[in-house]
């Protein structure tokens, strides 16, 4: 156990004791916190510290969570994300698995904007249709999208993307369609030539063949 240290058995356990997205210890513990910009993302926007935060679990006072916020005004420059990532972006077999809370509505103002939550593993991209490119996603799209009218969850694994002459790649993907307001389980299992992907313990999707990670 620990703040994101490796213990034996090739275990890493988080339990976000920091206290801010500028914290210093992150960066110790094999974190990042985006600031970059490009895809994927809303055009123009700023990736900001600011919006990590790690407030007092409301459930338990001895207990810090991870709080990834975004805000807009309407457009990309008022516009700000947020994401934490780990330093080494390499996943191979194995068992990936946080515990998350989803919201369906902001904060404050409107609703209605195409809101992505998302938890993936992901590996570098050295060029377009990199052969050892891979991907695994949970992504909740709580006002819908890509396609979707209603809150959908999709789940994806990616053999490989390219950025031009036009964005596209090769994936496939299962989807969950209802609301997932709340606290839920989210796990990625990786073995055996197969990747299966479980909310609270069920069984969603899952994935083979060339849709199997490839790089370690």
């Amino acid at each position: 156990t620990g703040t994101g240290v490796p213990v034996p058995g090739k275990v890493r356990f988080e339990d976000c004791s920091y206290t801010r997205g500028s914290d210093a210890k992150l960066g110790s513990n094999g974190w990042s916190v985006r600031t970059g910009g490009g895809a994927p993302g809303v055009a123009g926007a700023t990736w900001s510290k600011g919006a990590v935060t790690f407030p007092t679990d409301p459930a338990n006072a001895g207990n810090r969570v991870l709080q990834l916020a975004a805000s807009t005004s309407g457009t990309g420059a008022g516009t700000v994300q947020s994401e934490m990532n780990t330093t080494a972006k390499k996943f191979f077999a194995g068992t990936y698995a946080a515990r998350v809370f989803f919201n369906d509505a902001p904060a404050s103002g409107a609703d209605g904007d195409a809101i992505n939550q998302t938890f993936f593993t992901i590996t570098p991209l050295r060029y377009d249709d990199d052969p050892i490119y891979s991907e695994l996603d949970f992504e909740y799209l709580p006002n819908g999208g890509w396609g979707a009218k209603v809150p959908t969850m999709y789940l994806t694994s990616w053999y490989s993307y390219h950025n031009s002459p036009a964005w596209g790649g090769d994936r496939v993907s299962g989807e969950v369609g209802r609301s997932l307001q709340g606290w839920h389980d989210l796990v990625i299992h990786v073995s055996g030539g197969t990747v299966t992907y479980f909310i609270d313990g069920a069984k969603v999707f899952s994935s083979n063949g060339r849709y199997y990670p490839r790089q370690t």
